[in-house]
């Protein structure tokens, strides 16, 4: 694929493939014992995370815990931790163990009032 997408936009394959690697990737349906540690030496450190192809690919049940465990078993603590949270935490540190601020007070009563006029109107139509 590197080669072919070289060819059409005129760049080197090598710039190509380090574009790929710059993607992150999940671990869904990656993380027997062939394919996750390939992965983990293509992908850039921190691109790997957690992740499962349900609903959309409901695979049955001996699936799903076939690539399970092969995460749990199939890599050292530190990365497993990395590709469980660490990485994602990351990409989106507001989602993070650390809670976001309180929005200011005047924030807060301005909500409050939008939402009382919304439930007045639902409740006296016609009124404004």
């Amino acid at each position: 694929m590197a080669v072919a997408l070289a060819n059409d936009t005129g760049r080197s394959p090598l710039d190509v493939l380090d574009d790929f690697r710059s993607l992150y990737f999940d671990t869904a349906l990656s993380s027997s014992p062939a394919a996750l540690p390939t992965l983990l030496a293509f992908a850039r450190p921190g691109h790997v995370l957690f992740g499962s192809d349900w609903p959309f690919a409901p695979a049955p049940a001996p699936a799903g815990q076939y690539f399970a465990s092969g995460l749990d078993t199939g890599v050292d603590p530190g990365t497993l931790a990395a590709v469980n949270h660490t990485n994602a935490e990351a990409l989106f540190p507001r989602l993070g163990g650390t809670p976001l601020p309180a929005p200011p007070a005047r924030l807060r009563h301005a909500a409050r009032r939008a939402a009382a006029r919304l439930v007045f109107k639902l409740v006296q139509p016609g009124t404004s």
